[in-house]
């Protein structure tokens, strides 16, 4: 199946390069970008999501989808942490992702996979 690189869908994606350390619910986002119908937000997210660009994951506190900004080439090779006040993501660089990763595996019967992996807490903005 044929994939299109619409103007709206150019628009979805900067959005989130834009903001790519925040996750945000379908709402949210026609909320910030008004120009975007709400049907094709929904259409958009669920393919960017199938394509690898953007993540689907569930709020914490709500439960509702949230989605936030992947790349592949570069989100796959560390760790991110949510921040569960504020909801911020930060990227932990690929060394300290590997330094964690190599302490867990060597610790214990479980292999960490790093690719979508998300750890939870507070940001030292928020404590």
């Amino acid at each position: 199946m044929a994939t299109y690189n619409t103007k709206q869908k150019g628009e979805l994606i900067e959005f989130f390069k834009d903001n790519k350390d925040a996750c945000f619910t379908a709402k949210q986002i026609t909320e910030a970008a008004p120009t975007l119908p709400r049907s094709t937000v929904y259409r958009l997210l669920e393919k960017l999501c199938d394509d690898g660009s953007l993540k689907k994951d569930a709020d914490e506190k709500t439960g509702e989808s949230v989605y936030r900004y992947y790349a592949k080439d570069v989100c796959s090779h560390h760790l991110h942490m949510k921040c569960l006040k504020c909801g911020r993501i930060i990227h932990l660089n690929d060394m300290e992702s590997e330094k964690i990763i190599r302490e867990i595996n060597s610790q214990s019967d479980f292999k960490v996979c790093i690719e979508g992996s998300m750890l939870s807490g507070i940001c030292k903005n928020c404590m």
